[in-house]
């Protein structure tokens, strides 16, 4: 054995240099978006003025709680409930389960490595920004940190669009994952909203969120796909079923809460 055989590449270098080409769209996507995150402060401040953007958030916050109902808030309380923490721990605890019964280990690690990078991620961001929620009288429930990024836009984005991630790589008809992949972004959209509606969050908050958890996506996807490249990992059916029963669990849950509960804003 040479010493050339010895010396052992740089995870970097192998993980960027001699990544195989067919993942070079994901290691490019996450490159760029992780580019726009962080330059994202310099270019709203050069294309928007601060005053401008500030105004609209507000404009947009104002108009909504105008437009608020009763009904509406339920449903939206309701939306916001999936990615309240503790239903996120609980959801992704049962996913993981099903997922290793499934022998689906690779997707475990892309599961858990796009959320830690997500939400540590949104945590710097609102320690970095410091920026104060919406008035008080705007909020429909109690939230006590910063508003930018949207740690739920964060969550939504990622978790979400894992989902969509695992139905496009494991066997499914074309049909389940053109649903799958439009119910992710209907999800994503309505948890946005959700954030908008209950008086929480500015527009611009859910945006950065979203962006944020998109690179988190992103990144784990390209790891995942190197892994999977060099490890030679074959990947196992995955019932769609099981992931439906997973999130019908959550919204029966969730339908409990808002059913028999009586809701923070009364």
């Amino acid at each position: 054995m040479t010493p050339a055989d010895d010396h052992e590449e740089p995870l970097l270098y192998t993980f960027f240099v001699r990544s195989p080409k067919k993942h070079t769209l994901f290691l490019s996507l996450t490159l760029s978006v992780i580019a726009v995150i962080l330059f994202l402060p310099s270019i709203i401040e050069n294309q928007f003025p601060i005053d401008t953007l500030v105004a609209s958030d507000k404009t947009i916050a104002m108009l909504l709680f105008l437009l608020r109902h009763p009904h509406l808030l339920l449903f939206f309380y309701g939306i916001t409930l999936l990615c309240s923490a503790s239903m996120l721990l609980a959801t992704v605890m049962l996913l993981s389960i099903v997922l290793w019964v499934r022998n689906q280990h690779t997707f475990i690690l892309t599961l858990f490595l796009t959320l830690l990078t997500g939400e540590g991620a949104m945590l710097i961001g609102k320690i970095f920004f410091r920026r104060q929620r919406p008035d008080l009288l705007f909020h429909a429930v109690s939230e006590t940190t910063f508003s930018f990024p949207s740690g739920h836009a964060t969550t939504a984005a990622a978790f979400f669009g894992f989902l969509a991630y695992v139905l496009l790589r494991t066997k499914q008809t074309k049909t389940t994952r053109v649903i799958g992949l439009l119910i992710a972004i209907l999800l994503i959209l309505l948890l946005d909203m959700s954030r908008l509606y209950l008086g929480v969050h500015y527009l611009s908050d859910v945006i950065a969120g979203n962006l944020i958890g998109l690179a988190a996506l992103l990144f784990a996807i390209g790891i995942t796909e190197h892994r999977i490249a060099v490890k030679k990992i074959r990947i196992p059916d995955l019932p769609i079923a099981d992931i439906a029963l997973v999130l019908l669990a959550e919204t029966i849950v969730i339908l409990g809460i808002v059913l028999l509960f009586v809701p923070p804003w009364l």
